[in-house]
């Protein structure tokens, strides 16, 4: 029963699924109450643009629907903007005066985002201040695609409390805090790998590697003569353990690209805070192959883990845990501290 407390809907589109997830808080107790996800065809979401709005909306009372245990029907909404569609930027300026920081967050806004004039939208979030500096974490994005988004949903009967960031959602899915030494979260989909860094103040660092999943099916389906499918297959079921030695040499050949970037990521972390990463939480489709985290161990010399959604003691599929996470950001007070939403 859930008579007094508050719901919070974490929605994520994809370009060709939906995930959504329920989440109850009522006396400083988080719970997680349904599930939902279905797939999408091509064309109806681009890019975290919409494309077809009359089969996305169809798409979205499907996925309430159909979660389980119990369709979902009420709650605050709480959506996650396209990797494609949102800009992070950290950054520190040295002006105490608020007029004066201003004209530096202005700066920074024009040389780092690509949007410009009143298409930009933007979050400020101040993660720390001492007597000589102010570290900053601001998140951006288009006022077109924005609106775009809530006119949809306001099409289809549903307001939404906050636009959020999906490697910002995922993380909060993973830890119930900000942790006290600094954790790299490597997000692994099907072309990119999404490297974060988290510390005590909050998301410092993060960078792209173009380059994931689709490329260690694509080797495995060469070495072993089979279909992409078969070779997804085979990704999880042996992986980095595979008896050819051929799909063993192919795959870490790719990873050891991956892995040359991560460690120039952790070295640029160390060189500007002096601080050293204490380990890798890896998600995403992606990480499901079998052997990564002992072969990212290994090659990075420190510890290498698989990401495990916090609030659930059963193992959930990994495409649940940003949905999660996004209802998190509303229903946990203490993220409005740390994470830019819009």
């Amino acid at each position: 029963m859930c008579l007094f407390c508050k719901k919070y809907i974490g929605l994520d589109i994809a370009d060709n699924t939906i995930e959504v997830a329920l989440v109850s808080q009522s006396w400083g107790q988080t719970k997680l109450l349904s599930l939902g996800r279905v797939e999408l065809e091509n064309g109806v979401v681009k890019n975290g643009k919409i494309v077809n709005k009359e089969k996305l909306a169809l798409a979205v009372q499907e996925v309430f629907k159909i979660a389980k245990p119990k369709a979902i029907k009420k709650g605050e909404l709480c959506f996650g903007l396209s990797e494609s569609q949102t800009f992070l930027h950290h950054f520190y300026i040295t002006a105490k005066d608020h007029k004066e920081r201003q004209i530096a967050i202005e700066k920074e806004l024009e040389e780092n985002i690509p949007i410009t004039g009143k298409d930009l939208v933007y979050s400020v979030k101040i993660l720390n201040e001492d007597k000589e500096k102010t570290e900053i974490l601001i998140a951006a994005t288009s006022q077109v695609v924005l609106n775009e988004w809530r006119e949809f949903f306001k099409s289809i009967k549903l307001d939404v409390a906050n636009f959020d960031i999906e490697i910002l959602a995922t993380f909060r899915n993973l830890f119930d805090n900000l942790p006290k030494e600094p954790v790299m979260l490597l997000d692994m989909g099907a072309n990119t790998t999404y490297v974060a860094i988290f510390d005590q103040f909050g998301l410092h660092y993060e960078y792209v590697i173009n380059k994931a999943g689709d490329i260690f099916n694509k080797v495995i389906a060469e070495a072993l003569d089979i279909d992409l499918k078969k070779a997804e297959e085979e990704k999880i079921k042996s992986g980095l353990k595979s008896k050819s030695k051929k799909v063993v040499n192919s795959l870490q050949a790719e990873l050891d690209e991956i892995i040359k970037s991560i460690k120039e990521s952790l070295e640029n972390y160390k060189n500007e805070t002096g601080a050293m990463v204490a380990k890798v939480v890896l998600v995403g489709g992606s990480s499901l192959l079998l052997g990564l985290p002992e072969y990212f161990s290994k090659s990075l010399g420190i510890p290498v883990e698989a990401g495990k959604a916090r609030l659930t003691k059963e193992k959930l599929p990994l495409f649940y845990i940003e949905a999660i996470g996004l209802a998190l950001g509303k229903a946990e007070k203490h993220w409005d501290r740390t994470d830019p939403k819009f």
